[in-house]
């Protein structure tokens, strides 16, 4: 695995700028956070800024970036071409909502609307890039009807990964291993294959920026693939 640079930044900057987003998002409904806080309008800017990074970097990874609008040409058929559609849709939402906060917009009759509205965007682009890679038939680990809750399920906890749990005792066992391989630095688990043989994490902490690793339980080895 040697994922293009543009790749990889897009995956890292948009998945920050989704989390954030949801995690405001959530605040706000659950009460935990004011509609209107100093907090939130900085947060929906820095997840603005990140998802709007991620989105130049995707356009990057095509052949001819000045071609890019064509991405969307087959929108019916074609799961990135919805994602492309997705992802400005969703930072729409999120700049509404922030022009509603500055006063521009009309905040009160969109104070409760907007997070569900963000919320409701993020699982829109998590079942379009989960839906991308499950319809990848030659990897019979992402060909399954199941990639697409993993893959929410991992967007959800991969600011963390002390918050994976697995149901399977032997699963957990496998996971709480691989983590110990990269003591004092934080850890996120990206993808891995059935019976968690095989795993991507990502780490990043004092003296690493952010690197993946490919994490192999049989051969008890963690090899860096990717920073």
């Amino acid at each position: 695995m040697n994922p293009a640079w543009s790749v990889v930044f897009f995956t890292v900057l948009a998945g920050f700028g989704q989390g954030l987003a949801v995690a405001l998002a959530g605040a706000v409904l659950a009460g935990a956070l004011a509609a209107d806080s100093a907090l939130l309008r900085t947060g929906l800017e820095v997840s603005i800024v990140l998802l709007a990074l991620g989105l130049g970097c995707s356009f990057l990874h095509l052949g001819h970036p000045m071609r890019a609008w064509r991405a969307i040409a087959m929108w019916r058929t074609s799961w990135l071409s919805r994602e492309v559609i997705v992802l400005p849709g969703f930072i729409g939402v999120l700049a509404l909502w922030w022009l509603a906060l500055v006063g521009i917009a009309p905040a009160a009759r969109l104070a409760w609307a907007l997070p569900a509205a963000a919320i409701a965007a993020a699982a829109l682009l998590w079942l379009c890039t989960g839906m991308i890679y499950a319809c990848i038939r030659f990897i019979q680990e992402w060909a399954h009807p199941l990639t697409v809750l993993n893959y929410v399920l991992i967007g959800l906890s991969s600011d963390s990964g002390a918050q994976i749990r697995m149901f399977d005792p032997a699963l957990q066992q496998r996971v709480d291993a691989a983590r110990k391989a990269f003591p004092g630095l934080r850890t996120a688990l990206v993808s891995y294959s059935r019976g968690l043989e095989k795993m991507v994490w990502l780490t990043d902490g004092e003296g690493d920026s952010g690197t993946y690793w490919l994490v192999d339980i049989s051969r008890r080895s963690a090899v860096p693939i990717g920073r």
